[in-house]
């Protein structure tokens, strides 16, 4: 490989790296994700909304971005070093199910042709929606010490506010910005480079 084909991996990593650092350390210091809720349903969680398109531009690099944002911003919010970086892994999953689902199947992020759609509602909005939801919910009752009681409530709201976070915000980002993001020296082809 040239070097000028390295800088420009290497250039790819770094600004996907910050991006999704910065981006994903704002939503969680800053708690976009718990304050809007349609109908009076559900929180729309728009950090995992993005976190997931970020990791769908940027590959395992936005990925590991969205882990060190989240985990810095959960410090911000009172978590410990070691509980951050445990809840900022859970961040970490849910961005990295729909890479590996869309990189190995081959699929187009733009969600061109319809085994893209069914790729990513099988991968994004149900699978990683499931996993970070339970996830979560478990190092909420954990960590938290949360009355059981509560747990299947909260499980319920979070996998309906995932489902509908990624539907209504991560989806339009998807088909509107990916072909942009694409043509770009910032997007991430495969898992790693």
């Amino acid at each position: 490989m040239s070097q000028g084909g390295r800088r420009g991996i290497l250039t790819c990593v770094v600004t996907g790296f910050l991006l999704a650092l910065v981006l994903s350390y704002f939503l969680t210091v800053h708690g976009v994700s718990s304050d809007v809720s349609p109908l009076g349903l559900t929180p729309l969680y728009f950090n995992v909304a993005l976190q997931v398109v970020l990791g769908l531009w940027f590959g395992f690099w936005g990925c590991l971005g969205v882990w060190f944002g989240a985990s810095l911003g959960f410090q911000i919010y009172g978590l410990n070093l070691v509980d951050s970086f445990i809840y900022g892994s859970v961040d970490f999953i849910q961005a990295f199910i729909p890479v590996l689902f869309f990189r190995l199947l081959r699929r187009d992020e733009s969600l061109a042709g319809l085994m893209d759609w069914l790729v990513y509602l099988v991968s994004t909005v149900l699978l990683t929606s499931l996993v970070a939801a339970y996830l979560k919910n478990a190092l909420w009752v954990d960590l938290m010490e949360t009355p059981f009681i509560y747990v299947g409530e909260t499980l319920k709201r979070r996998v309906v506010g995932y489902v509908l976070s990624t539907l209504l915000v991560s989806t339009p980002l998807l088909v509107v910005l990916t072909p942009f993001i694409k043509k770009s020296r910032i997007y991430i082809k495969y898992i790693f480079s």
